[in-house]
């Protein structure tokens, strides 16, 4: 399977945020890992507004940054890996604690 990616852009691309929504619901289209929306603190009205009225929730993080793109990215970049595909002591306790504190009717809420 291909690797999720993660998205950055503008908060006022509504182009971009509207297509990753319509690929999302595809089959054909590999899954976003989430999205970063830089220069806003919260999601504009309309996309809020779109994600509270679809048929199926997305599940997929969206994050809200007020810096700009650049300064998000290089922040991004800054951030060092903590957990390695190879890290699987980490990855096996991490779902253990998913498992322990996720109530299963949540994943079925958001048609995981």
């Amino acid at each position: 399977s291909e690797r999720q990616r993660l998205v950055v852009a503008h908060a006022g691309r509504g182009d971009i945020l509207l297509s990753l929504l319509l690929a999302q619901q595809s089959i054909d289209f590999p899954l976003a890992a989430g999205v970063l929306l830089t220069g806003a603190p919260d999601a504009p009205p309309l996309l809020k507004a779109i994600l509270d009225g679809m048929a199926t929730p997305v599940a997929m993080p969206i994050i809200c940054v007020p810096c700009d793109t650049f300064d998000a990215i290089n922040m991004y970049n800054r951030v060092p890996p903590l957990t390695l595909p190879s890290s699987s002591a980490k990855i096996e306790a991490a779902m253990d604690m998913f498992a322990k504190h996720v109530r299963p009717e949540l994943l079925d809420a958001i048609g995981s």
